[in-house]
């Protein structure tokens, strides 16, 4: 057997224990920002779905209030066909009218009604925010606009005026207020 020269085959001691440092000062900084990553992406996406459901209610609410001639707060409160959704509780219910067109006098000739319901359902465990809208009095179109809040309570009303807000409260104990002016008290 021939004996080996120095450089043809593998590493010696203090290349393989650089190495080793080398990889070690890379490892603990990247396994630190994993560990950080999967701790708070839960957190994330709770803030993402808050902020999307903000967005949803900013859609929806100030046009309806604007639109709206009359308020209602009560828990059972229902514009639309049939029964009101089962297991819901309304939370605000904003109903208006339009007339016959522009320029006409008087202006006394209802043409259709609308009704924008806000209400809260638990769906396992967590409570929704729904808007239930309907047409003279037709079948309910839902559309979900909150998610994740914690409890019935999570949903609150308050009207000043002209002005009604609605405040809700998400799962991070976050509260955020959309509000809209009414066309008449």
């Amino acid at each position: 057997m021939s004996g080996l020269r120095r450089g043809e085959d593998g590493f010696t001691l203090p290349e393989l224990l650089m190495a080793i440092t080398i990889l070690a000062i890379i490892i603990v900084p990247l396994t630190g920002s994993l560990f950080t990553g999967l701790r708070t992406a839960d957190r994330t996406a709770s803030i993402l779905a808050s902020s999307a459901d903000r967005q949803r209610l900013s859609l929806y609410f100030p046009p309806d209030v604007a639109s709206a001639s009359a308020v209602d707060t009560a828990a059972g409160a229902w514009g639309c066909a049939g029964a009101a959704p089962a297991g819901t509780t309304n939370v605000v219910q904003l109903t208006w009218h339009e007339f016959n067109a522009a320029g006409s006098t008087p202006v006394t000739t209802l043409v259709t009604s609308f009704v924008a319901d806000y209400r809260l359902v638990q769906v396992g465990t967590e409570w929704q925010m729904t808007r239930y809208a309907c047409t003279a009095g037709g079948a309910a179109t839902p559309v979900d606009i909150a998610h994740h809040l914690p409890a019935s309570t999570a949903a609150t009303v308050s009207t000043s005026g002209t002005t009604v807000a609605l405040t809700l409260t998400d799962t991070l104990g976050t509260q955020y207020t959309v509000s809209g002016s009414r066309r008449s008290a």
